[in-house]
């Protein structure tokens, strides 16, 4: 399954974080892609195609406009947290301004490029490492401890009262290391109504004691927007907070909930919250925003792209700070745009270096797009400036990992659990990256400790299957599917389909496998969706491996109806393509690659077209052009990055097409190179039961045509253990009995 390492739940905040937190999803954007990661890959044959979700084009001349001068360098500026204000009213449903007159704060001085503030997303991250998440009065020890970790100077620390209708806000202002209290301030809001103006007040007492005032007007949005937009808020940057949130105190108290919900990761609770705020604002943005992230997180696509859009439509309500992000966020949705989505975080990250949100962002763009250095530089840089995310160390070492730094990969997890020893998704996520460096037992221990920190947790549940699928405990690792199947939440649902479908595959019934495929997809609800269609493309492609492409073409019409010109529609039109070419529909598979090759010419870099000559390889091999097909194919291998790295790399689809390549010319020494690197990947062929199955197949019909029937009679024995009681090649399991006596 592809990218549960990155976390399936920051997968679903790693591509899509909010507009302050790194994504950990676009869905799986990025849901992400971005917000769903794809969960199989195994016959895309298109499955590089999956960059399309984050991909991201670097080294291009900007064709947008810039800054004249940029803000000051990182280091050089003031930096701040503003920590959760202290509710002495004595009443709970006060409680809600606990977090928004925090989140005011953070917005108002957001708004400053001279001051680096930290993000409400990376509090709570900091908080709940250090157990002290609900706490409702902070420790001076504890608040040294939080700066220490945020890598900032200063601290804000705030209480209220209420008497009557007044609410009394005090706050001080003081250096983290000593204590020293820089000021102290003290408004009235006469009732909540007045909030917004005494908040304003407030912060621009805090701004006038640590920030020299700006240089440039980052307000303007980096890339001319399609859109229409207007605005009457000139340029200053210091807008007041009913224009850059919302003007109703009410949907901003909905709001305050539905954020503190979501930054601790409880997103089905936060979607009502949020959507209560914009039906009060339809025109807040920064709500909408969230609410795409929110929904892209459980997997609902169709909802991320609508909200994602009314937000990018309504930027002009929004800080600058975050109206870059947006646009990144937003661009980032389509192939076409992507180039766009890179840009508007690049300037982000000019105008605000501390911006986390569109550093991992962009970062992931280019790790989703195989360019390793730049996701590393980019990574490297949030180490650098302590940003405690686990998604952004997990995709780091993975990254290290791709380019065979196995060592520094492992060195990245290991400083970060050494701060943060209980983070259950860093935990989790070290199991992986020790499975792919062949360490088993120890990638299974940090799978049990992970479950023990969060008994059920999906990230370690699918790595504990994937070690048995390698040990050959069906029933346990069919459990787990089966578990995650019935989950509550739509993510787990549907992980949960796609792992029972490859269970099936492992034993030979592709018949339960699509059962069990067309389930989850109907699901999914009858207009379908991204989500939808990555279900439709898996059926497509068992169902070619079936060599049934009249079928195929079915299921990707499906889904390309329910992709509606999102990443998915790269994987139907590649395998579209090859059911169009077994059918004898030349022209129409030639029209078909025509549009697939246009949409690739927009994505970055040299691998991109690492999915077109996979394709037009496995084409040729059909038409009984097996050196043609080797042409092809050895363009792509010499494409691929130095090491796979699980679940379902790239590598597995394009050895097995060569070896048969191969094979099919009677290159026996290089077909058996490529299916034994299949079946010794361990971890990286945990996801492609297909072509880990026909490999051994294979392996022993290449033995017999040396002459060593014993090793030749240990693939077979192995080949029929998995496919002897199944459905598929029923040719090759008679064969294979019919070889070993």
């Amino acid at each position: 399954m592809r990218d549960v390492v990155v976390d399936l739940r920051a997968a679903r905040r790693r591509l899509e974080s909010t507009s302050t937190s790194p994504i950990a999803s676009v869905s799986g954007r990025m849901t992400t892609r971005q917000g769903f990661m794809r969960a199989q890959q195994y016959v895309y044959y298109g499955m590089f195609l999956i960059a399309l979700a984050v991909a991201a084009i670097g080294g291009l001349q900007s064709r947008w406009k810039k800054p004249a001068v940029p803000a000051a360098a990182a280091g050089d500026k003031p930096s701040v947290a503003v920590l959760y204000f202290e509710n002495n009213t004595g009443n709970p449903q006060l409680d809600w301004l606990r977090t928004g007159l925090t989140d005011m704060m953070v917005t108002d001085l957001s708004q400053s490029p001279d001051l680096e503030v930290l993000g409400t997303d990376r509090l709570v991250q900091i908080l709940t490492d250090m157990r002290h998440q609900d706490d409702r009065v902070l420790a001076f020890d504890t608040v040294q401890e939080i700066a220490k970790r945020a890598g900032v100077k200063s601290v804000i620390l705030g209480s209220y009262v209420k008497a009557g209708e007044t609410i009394r806000i005090n706050l001080k202002l003081q250096e983290a290391a000593t204590g020293h209290i820089v000021t102290a301030e003290r408004v009235d809001a006469a009732g909540e109504a007045n909030l917004f103006p005494t908040m304003d007040d407030l912060t621009r007492r805090v701004k006038a004691k640590v920030v020299l005032p700006g240089r440039f007007d980052p307000s303007k949005g980096v890339i001319d927007s399609p859109m229409t937009m207007s605005t009457t808020t000139g340029s200053s940057i210091d807008r007041d907070l009913k224009d850059v949130t919302t003007s109703s105190i009410e949907a901003y108290r909905f709001y305050a909930e539905g954020i503190r919900l979501h930054e601790r990761f409880r997103e089905v609770e936060a979607i009502p919250w949020l959507e209560k705020a914009v039906q009060i604002d339809p025109d807040f943005a920064l709500a909408l925003i969230k609410l795409a992230v929110a929904h892209s997180n459980v997997g609902h696509s169709n909802e991320r792209d609508a909200y994602a859009r009314r937000a990018f439509e309504h930027v002009d309500r929004i800080t600058a700070r975050e109206r870059h992000y947006i646009e990144g966020y937003y661009y980032s949705g389509r192939g076409e745009t992507m180039a766009k989505a890179i840009e508007a975080y690049r300037i982000a990250l000019e105008l605000y270096p501390d911006h986390a949100s569109s550093r991992n962002n962009l970062a992931l763009l280019y790790y989703n797009s195989e360019q390793y250095e730049d996701a590393i530089r980019q990574y490297e840089e949030s180490r650098r400036r302590r940003m405690p995310f686990p998604a952004s160390h997990i995709t780091l070492a993975r990254s290290y990992i791709a380019l065979g730094r196995f060592d520094t990969g492992q060195q990245v997890l290991e400083d970060y659990l050494r701060q943060f020893p209980d983070n259950v998704r860093g935990t989790a996520n070290f199991g992986f990256l020790l499975a792919d460096i062949g360490k088993l037992d120890d990638a299974a221990a940090m799978f049990a400790k992970s479950d023990a920190l969060d008994p059920g947790n999906v990230v370690a549940a699918a790595g504990r299957r994937n070690l048995y699928i390698l040990e050959e405990q069906w029933p346990n690792a069919t459990a787990i599917a089966l578990k995650l199947r019935q989950a509550k939440d739509s993510f787990s649902k549907l992980f949960g389909g796609f792992a029972l479908a490859e269970d099936a595959l492992y034993r030979g019934h592709t018949a339960e496998a699509l059962r069990v495929l067309e389930q989850t997809a109907a699901s999914g609800g009858a207009d379908g969706s991204n989500e939808t269609a990555d279900l439709q493309n898996f059926a497509a492609g068992v169902l070619l491996d079936l060599d049934r492409p009249a079928l195929v073409l079915g299921q990707t019409e499906r889904a390309l109806a329910a992709a509606r010109g999102r990443n998915t529609e790269n994987d139907s039109l590649a395998l579209k393509a090859r059911a169009e070419s077994r059918l004898g529909r030349s022209n129409e598979a030639s029209a078909t690659i025509d549009v697939l090759t246009k949409k690739i010419s927009v994505l970055p870099g040299e691998r991109a077209k690492r999915g077109l000559h996979l394709l037009a390889g496995v084409m040729a091999l059909d038409r009984g052009d097996p050196n043609g097909a080797i042409e092809n194919l050895k363009r792509a291998e010499a494409l691929l990055a130095p090491k796979p790295v699980s679940p379902v790399p790239p590598h597995i689809e394009v050895w097995f097409a060569l070896g048969s390549a191969y094979l099919a010319v009677n290159n026996t020494a290089e077909a058996a190179a490529r299916f034994q690197r299949i079946v010794d990947g361990d971890f990286a062929r945990s996801g492609s039961p297909v072509a880990f199955v026909r490999s051994l197949y294979f392996l022993g019909e290449i033995h017999e045509r040396r002459g060593d029937r014993a090793k030749a009679a240990e693939y077979y024995r192995r080949f029929l253990q998995y496919w002897g009681d199944g459905d598929i090649d029923r040719n090759r399991v008679a064969e294979a009995r019919k070889r070993i006596g």
